[in-house]
């Protein structure tokens, strides 16, 4: 989302970033009131975890509105849909899936390690792989630093070796290319 061209007290403003439309606000004489995980009176508004469905939004704006100024229907539906979140809040968590890897996924199979050795995980998808206690993978690193932890553990290890998987590697990068010159 940016924000159109404007001009303000005589000067040229360019477009800004929608983080950026807090700072922005302090600029005019009658700024705006942002309002967001806080409400106006400092107390929580909206929560920041977890996702944000359209009732918990639609709940929110109907806040921002203030209710002296709700018609009939929107009473009724501001009444619904909290209803719907307190039945919610309180329903008991009866399984709760672990993420694992799509169907097909080349990772299923590449993360799985001989027995009596260790992984390392990147950054990706299959980073997945630490949470499934059977793959014996518990170390991790920033993109492009695969391997580099065994570098400093393997001296004071008698591990002689670890699988370190480095995510996927686009083919269409020169030094891949079955096209480049070797």
């Amino acid at each position: 989302m940016a924000l159109r061209r404007f001009r303000h007290r005589g000067k040229a403003r360019s477009d800004r970033r929608p983080d950026q439309i807090d700072p922005l606000q302090h600029e005019f004489r009658k700024a705006p009131r942002v309002t967001g995980k806080l409400g106006r009176d400092g107390k929580p508004f909206i929560r920041s975890i977890l996702d944000l469905d359209a009732g918990l939004v639609a709940l929110a704006i109907a806040k921002i509105i203030g209710e002296d100024k709700w018609t009939p229907r929107i009473r009724a539906l501001v009444s619904r849909l909290e209803a719907k979140h307190r039945e919610q809040e309180s329903m008991a968590t009866l399984y709760e899936r672990a993420p694992f890897y799509c169907s097909g996924c080349p990772h299923n199979t590449s993360t799985q390690v001989p027995e009596g050795s260790i992984g390392m995980a990147g950054i990706g998808c299959h980073y997945m792989v630490t949470w499934q206690p059977t793959r014996n993978t518990a170390l991790f690193t920033q993109m492009g630093g695969e391997g580099a932890p065994w570098i400093g553990a393997a001296p004071f290890t008698s591990q002689p070796h670890i699988f370190a998987n480095m995510g996927d590697v686009p083919t269409s990068t020169p030094a891949f290319s079955p096209f480049a010159p070797q």
